[in-house]
């Protein structure tokens, strides 16, 4: 196979890593010419390998879908054939969860059948929050102006939901034990202008 032919066969996408049941749509064109539909094919007949950059290859038979219909359930290295009439040559490819897992920055996936030319997928995976992912992060409870984003939001909530006094010509803000002062901003008011000072 020519180096040109390589690059043709490459299909590039990002996923949003951790994203689990993850369904393509691949065309398999034939091994000869390189653009004919391939149509017919047997799911068993393929074969899927991935490679993430720190851990070892891994290489799998595929297997037919249950029923096997185009609306069945996601089931790992399941191969489908959409439609040989109107998206000839075009097959669903299930992945197996493994391949998005959160730990690496991309995979590159194969998908091969001795008819075929193969098929290489590199998949560019996007870091994601999850839901608690915020409550993972450590903040140390700010003793004076925050400089960290998240030392910034501590003190943004602490402002309207901890204790904070108010004078004519000061604002200060607490620490959690509602004692010790960790920010003062002066107040002023001339009757047309009223003043917050920087924090300090």
């Amino acid at each position: 196979m020519a180096a040109q032919d390589v690059s043709e066969r490459i299909i590039t996408m990002s996923i949003a890593a951790g994203t689990t049941d993850v369904s393509l749509q691949i065309p398999m064109v034939d091994i000869t010419d390189g653009f004919t539909a391939e149509t017919g094919l047997t799911p068993t007949d393929f074969d899927i390998a991935y490679a993430r950059p720190h851990v070892a290859p891994v290489k799998a038979d595929c297997v037919a879908l249950t029923s096997p219909a185009v609306d069945d359930p996601h089931l790992d290295n399941a191969v489908f054939e959409i439609d040989d009439t109107n998206m000839k040559g075009v097959y669903r490819l299930d992945l197996p969860d493994a391949i998005c897992a959160v730990g690496e920055e991309n995979a590159l996936v194969s998908l091969t059948h001795a008819s075929c030319r193969t098929v290489y997928i590199h998949i560019q995976l996007q870091n994601k929050l999850s839901p608690d992912g915020l409550d993972g992060i450590t903040v140390t409870e700010p003793t004076t102006v925050a400089t960290t984003f998240a030392g910034m939001m501590v003190q943004l909530w602490r402002r309207f939901f901890k204790k904070a006094t108010q004078t004519a010509t000061e604002l200060k803000t607490y620490k959690n034990n509602g004692t010790d002062v960790v920010t003062t901003q002066t107040l002023s008011d001339d009757d047309t202008t009223q003043t917050q000072g920087a924090a300090s």
